[in-house]
């Protein structure tokens, strides 16, 4: 069990690599058990979850450093996590009619400059959740990070935070072909 000097230091500092490993360690399931209860209540699938967990945990060790008392840290962290699950179920329902062209093999901005069409990106966001599958969407063709949190009612954190994820999954894709 950590102690409030141990969480506080690690809060600070999220570079701490070690502090944050013990400090989600110990609150995994709690994370989970508040995404599972959330999930429940609004029939989010496992798989989305999924995602937003993950997109939460990035946000959670890169904003944490607001919090002032380690005390205050979980109501902080359920705050996240309620906002990347919704920002999550809004993207779902505004973009229900929407789809990526994967019939266009044309390049876009981002996607041309990692040498890939439009079609290979349309391939890797197909198994993706809708909001990533959006975020793909607005990167592949060059839209900015605002016009794609407008577009899809989430928040500028979010849309930066899987597009970093989108960026480094598609350099891997790049890379091996």
């Amino acid at each position: 069990m950590l102690t409030d000097r141990d969480i506080a230091a690690t809060l600070r500092d999220p570079t701490d690599r070690t502090g944050w490993e013990s400090l989600l360690r110990q609150e995994n399931p709690r994370i989970t058990r508040f995404l599972a209860l959330l999930g429940h209540v609004y029939r989010v699938a496992d798989d989305d979850l999924a995602d937003v967990k993950q997109t939460a945990l990035i946000r959670i060790v890169l904003e944490s450093r607001r919090i002032e008392h380690p005390r205050a840290y979980w109501p902080y962290w359920e705050r996240i996590l309620r906002t990347c699950l919704f920002d999550s179920i809004r993207v779902q329902s505004r973009s229900q009619h929407e789809s990526l062209d994967a019939a266009s093999a044309e390049k876009a901005p981002e996607s041309a400059a990692m040498g890939l069409s439009l079609r290979e990106v349309a391939r890797y966001l197909e198994g993706r959740s809708r909001l990533m599958q959006e975020v793909g969407r607005g990167l592949a063709l060059g839209e900015s990070a605002g016009e794609t949190a407008g577009r899809t009612g989430t928040t500028l954190a979010t849309v930066y935070v899987l597009r970093g994820r989108i960026r480094s999954d598609l350099k891997v894709l790049q890379t091996s072909v």
